[in-house]
């Protein structure tokens, strides 16, 4: 490559070469979080789920209305999306037994600055006695 001006043509720049390189696990999306369960738990809620390759955390969050009858625009409620380190976690006493609760959860990836999400999983519902 040359560069030109109003003074010429000046010299030619050295020659350079690039190898392709596959995009690092950082740069790949991340799976959904399979095989979500939500189960009892001697007066609490359990729920767990596979492990993602590449994530680094994992965040769940429920609500006391099935957000598939409000369709996308459905907000889910402040203070209801908890954050876990690990593939289990447990509800103490999310209050209002003798309801349906619905829960989904996603994967994340925090290596530094820039934050990345798994899409949200499917809702599950749970009868919460």
């Amino acid at each position: 490559m040359r560069a030109v001006n109003d003074g010429g043509l000046g010299d030619p720049s050295a020659q350079v070469s690039a190898t392709p390189v596959a995009p690092t696990a950082s740069a790949q999306p991340l799976a959904v979080p399979g095989n979500f369960r939500v189960e009892d738990d001697f007066g609490g809620i359990a729920v767990s789920w596979d492990a993602v390759d590449g994530a680094t955390g994992y965040q769940y969050r429920f609500s006391y209305r099935n957000p598939q009858e409000d369709g996308s625009a459905y907000d889910w409620p402040a203070g209801t999306t908890v954050d876990v380190g690990g593939t289990s976690d447990r509800v103490h006493d999310p209050g209002y037994p003798g309801q349906w609760l619905y829960f989904q959860v996603r994967a994340v990836r925090a290596p530094g600055a820039e934050t990345t999400y798994s899409d949200w999983s499917e809702t599950v519902p749970y009868w919460y006695q």
